[in-house]
Formats: structure tokens, sequence, C-alpha cells
């Protein structure tokens, strides 16, 4: 369904970008018919690149030829919105402007045109240099009057591991976490993307992550595209306690529950699953301050008012290419970074590393490290 979607809106776009790019030329119809189907094709490079990875043993290859399949993809997705949006605001105008600025003056078509190539060529070459970056670390301080004692949290999220994944970046996102001397790790879903035999570079790496309280994680839609058996054996492996509805008490006065991605487990029709928040928390008490890990944000919507004081959540990305935000957020409710619900407070993470294109354009990969402090008179 994934790939049928995408197609259907590979030829909208190039459609649409083929009428625009030629409206301005004299080109006879065959070579504006050769030119779309070369957009097309340049659409379709993902899905090419998934057969012809696996020809190589190099993973620096296999990294480069998956950044290689995405950029085109990616800056025709660019000039697209960017073409559609001068189009909105110059049709109408055209009605009223003189030929020279009509939206249909030959001229002024290609100029904007080339302007435009221009810009979309710019913004997917900043996309790769942020997509390349390693996560910045971003601090939230959060203060309670039920916190006693301070705690220091680390969020991780979306790490999205393949047989793609420099085991380098891992190394340098577990030297960046443990130089936070986190108390303990929480890592909120899509840790995985390929089974246990594909990942087993990437287990010693994790078992280095250091925290004193634990390490803990939660499904997100991807451990069940790939399989909850196989997740789950790589979560043990990699060192991470499982939380599926579950709890577990962090110190004196902070409860931590889990929950399943609630949203993978309808689209799935996992009858015999369900995310259950009471559950996860249930051996809370009330003047305990309550945290919930789920990877859909929007599962804070589905609980009680005050049910908790904290949900940390992945999924979104924070938006990961933009203008995806407006989709992502309008889809998901949220987008990144702190918000404060009458369900509770909630942070979003932009995940850690991203599923799909190496590339980022107006988000950041992150490591968080969120501050539990006891809130003062």
């Amino acid at each position: 369904m994934f790939w049928i979607l995408s197609a259907s809106l590979s030829v909208i776009i190039t459609t649409y970008l083929t009428l625009r790019l030629t409206g301005g030329l004299n080109w006879p119809l065959s070579l504006r018919m050769l030119i779309g189907a070369s957009l097309l094709g340049m659409f379709m490079l993902p899905y090419f690149s998934q057969k012809i990875i696996p020809l190589f043993d190099n993973q620096q290859i296999r990294y480069g030829i998956s950044i290689l399949a995405y950029l085109p993809m990616v800056i025709l997705m660019l000039l697209f919105c960017l073409s559609i949006l001068r189009d909105i605001i110059w049709m109408p105008l055209s009605l009223f402007l003189d030929n020279r600025f009509s939206a249909v003056n030959p001229a002024l078509l290609r100029l904007s045109n080339l302007v435009f190539i221009g810009i979309a060529l710019a913004m997917g070459g900043v996309s790769v240099f942020q997509g390349l970056k390693s996560p910045v670390v971003k601090e939230i301080t959060l203060s309670s009057p039920k916190i006693q004692t301070p705690m220091r949290i680390v969020l991780l999220s979306d790490l999205h591991l393949n047989s793609l994944t420099p085991p380098k970046q891992i190394e340098t996102m577990v030297q960046k976490t443990n130089a936070l001397r986190p108390d303990v790790i929480l890592i909120t879903g899509d840790i995985v993307d390929a089974g246990l035999e594909e990942l087993n570079t990437y287990i010693p790496l994790l078992r280095r992550l250091k925290a004193p309280k634990g390490i803990y994680a939660t499904l997100g839609n991807h451990e069940f595209y790939v399989g909850q058996k196989r997740s789950l054996e790589f979560f043990h492996a990699a060192g991470m306690q499982h939380l599926f509805n579950t709890g577990v008490r962090l110190s004196p006065d902070v409860y931590l529950g889990g929950v399943p991605d609630h949203q993978a487990i309808k689209r799935l029709r996992l009858h015999h699953i369900t995310a259950d928040a009471e559950q996860a928390l249930a051996e809370a008490t009330k003047t305990d301050y309550k945290i919930l890990m789920s990877h859909q944000p929007a599962f804070i919507d589905t609980l009680q008012p005050n049910m908790l004081d904290l949900q940390v959540s992945g999924h979104t990305h924070g938006g990961h290419i933009f203008p995806l935000h407006f989709v992502i957020r309008l889809v998901n409710h949220y987008l990144s970074g702190l918000y404060h619900t009458p369900h509770g407070s909630l942070y979003v993470s932009s995940g850690t590393f991203q599923w799909g294109p190496i590339m980022r354009l107006g988000s950041e990969k992150e490591i968080t490290l969120i501050r539990l402090e006891p809130e003062t008179p």
C-alpha cells in the first residue's frame, strides 16, 4: 500500500512539474514526455536502490547509494512545493496583471523556473548536510512539587537501525548520551528497522549505554512491521528493559510506565493487543510523578485529565523535511518539543536518527536531556 500511494503521488508531482517546467518552451510533445518519464524515474530511485544496495558489501558504498537515491526525490518534492506556492499566488494575480507579469508569460515562467530549480538544489544540499550531522543535545528542565530528588533523564527515539546505519553514528550517540550522566535512559520506539541477524553489529555498541536506574524501551510502529518477537529479542540482547503496558519505580517519587504504539495496533488489526496507560501506571501512587513512554504523541489525547505528569514520545521526526512539517503536524496533532495539555505535559523528540531519506530540513536529530527538579517556592 505504501508503494502504491508513493507511486500515485509521484505521478501527480511529476506531471505537474513537467507541465510547468516545459510550459514556456516550444518543445515537441515527445520531448516533454521524455522529460516527464525522466522525472518519474528520479522519483522511483529509492525503490530501485533497494534492489541495488544488497549487491554491495561495503557499507559506506551502500550508505552513499541510499543518499544519492533519495536526493533527487527530495529536490523534486521541494521544487514541486515551491512551484505550487508560486502558482497559488501567481495565477489569481494574473487576471489583473499586464501580460508581461502573467503566469503564462513564457519568458517570466522560464526565469522563475530557473530560480526555483536553484533554490530547490540549494535546499537539497542543506538537507543532506543536516542529515549527516550527529544528533544535537537538547535540554529541558521540568519542576514539580512531587519531585523530592533531582533526576536526569535522557530521551532517545527513532533510531531506525538497519544494515545501512553506520556503526560510527551509534558510537557517537552512545558517547554523547553517557557524557550527560543520565540516571535513566528512555527510548520511545522505532529502534529497529531490520531483523536481529542484520543488527548484531549494534548490540555491543548499545550495551555501552550507562544509566544506574536502567534503560527502558517501548514498541513503535516499525517494531510491529519488523515483528514484535524479533524486536523484543533485540531489546533484550541490547540491554534494554521493555515496558509493555507495565511500569517500574525509578525512585520513591517517580514512576515510569510504557505502552506500545496504539496506532500500529489499530492499523495492523492486532486485536489481542492494547495500549493501556492505566495498566502501565497501575502501581503508581497519587503522590508519584508519573511518566509515560508512548511512541505516538497523540496517545496523550486519549487519556483522562491529570492521569500523568509527563508523556515522552517520538514518531514525528520533527517534520523531517520541510514542508512536510505541516502534514505531519496535521496527522499527529503535535510536531516536536514541549507541550502542556489538559492530560499532562508532553515532550516530542525530533528523533535521534531518521527513516528513509538520510536528510533533514527544518528539523534536527536530537538527544534530549530532561532534568526533573523539585519545585522551589
